[in-house]
């Protein structure tokens, strides 16, 4: 029987072999579709990036998302992605912050894009600051253990492949900043 849960147990088996890990793996797989509730959850995760497309379509949603992960796909981590959180106030990501609690599940990572450190254009540049700092905020409620900025750089130009003083110097000095902001908060 071929299934999303066969491959993604059998994919994760070959990620273990090819480590060298020696993964743990039941003699042959469970024909029902039913999850066992005996078993662990797996130590992996799933970015809710891998659901954009019904994100934009309008057939989930944040916390259909987590319900994915914990009951679809029996996960106990939930990798975030952005732009499924409606908002960086501070009241809706408590609420998402208590879905995450009621279903036990962690946030390994939030990928958070439009927070891309260095653009040419001073007002964007200063705008995906805001917004990063505000993503921070929100990775510090949601307990994300990592949060993921794109330094960005040099526009794609094939004559020109290198960050300049200026813009190398900024992005190291958002990261010092945002580095900071994570030592300090956990």
């Amino acid at each position: 029987m071929h299934s999303r849960r066969g491959f993604l147990k059998r994919a994760l088996v070959a990620g273990a072999l090819a480590t060298g890990s020696s993964p743990v793996v039941a003699a042959e797989p469970p024909v029902a579709a039913q999850p066992s509730t005996a078993s662990p959850p797996m130590r992996v995760s799933v970015l809710s990036y891998s659901f954009h497309g019904m994100l934009e379509r309008g057939t989930i949603d944040i916390f259909g998302f987590l319900e994915t992960c914990k009951y679809r796909y029996h996960l106990a981590a939930a990798d975030l992605w952005n732009a499924f959180l409606k908002s960086t106030e501070e009241a809706y990501l408590r609420q998402v912050r208590e879905g995450l609690d009621e279903r036990e599940l962690v946030v390994p990572n939030l990928a958070c894009d439009e927070c891309v450190i260095w653009v040419d254009d001073p007002t964007e540049r200063e705008r995906n600051y805001q917004n990063a700092l505000a993503h921070l905020k929100a990775a510090k409620i949601l307990g994300a253990r990592f949060a993921r900025f794109d330094a960005g750089g040099p526009p794609d130009d094939v004559q020109r492949s290198e960050w300049t003083n200026e813009e190398f110097d900024h992005i190291v000095k958002r990261y010092c900043e945002y580095a900071q902001f994570a030592y300090d908060n956990g």
